[in-house]
């Protein structure tokens, strides 16, 4: 029984590390920014972006230091804002499957926070989700929308 017991664990944790490893890697660029919004909103949401990916879980999202690399790799200084094209270029680099862009729009009182996952082998956007909230304080809540960490 216990030799059992011990081969069904070693089987569920076995089959824990491979779904891990065969989770989709995604570079997350930082946003756009358009409307009012403001410049600096560009870096922190791509990184509140990035910080609910990994607590998902769906996505491997390459870190920060690996990103700043590729940056130098295509010639940009870290924090710059690149082309769909030049984000495209630099997944692939990475060994990524999908790149993640974004753009924040302010207008009136509201921002509106786009989000497309693009797949990297055939620069297509595979799903596009948005989410709007008023004031620029709500913008995590509309990357926790974007994510699914809402209701």
């Amino acid at each position: 029984m216990r030799l059992y017991i011990v081969v069904l664990v070693s089987l569920v944790l076995a089959t824990g590390a491979v779904a891990e490893t065969k989770k989709p890697t995604v570079l997350v660029c930082n946003f756009e920014t358009a409307g009012g919004a403001k410049t600096y909103l560009s870096e922190s949401t791509a990184k509140m972006l990035m910080t609910a990916l990994t607590y998902v879980g769906d996505y491997k999202v390459i870190s920060e230091d690996k990103q700043i690399k590729l940056m130098e790799s295509i010639g940009k200084k870290a924090g710059a804002n690149i082309s769909k094209s030049e984000a495209v270029g630099a997944a692939e680099t990475a060994g990524s499957k999908y790149v993640v862009t974004g753009k924040i729009t302010k207008d009136d009182k509201y921002y509106t926070v786009t989000v497309n996952f693009i797949e990297t082998a055939t620069g297509d956007v595979k799903e596009t989700r948005s989410s709007r909230h008023k004031y620029q304080r709500n913008i995590s809540k509309s990357i926790d929308d974007i994510v699914g960490l809402t209701e």
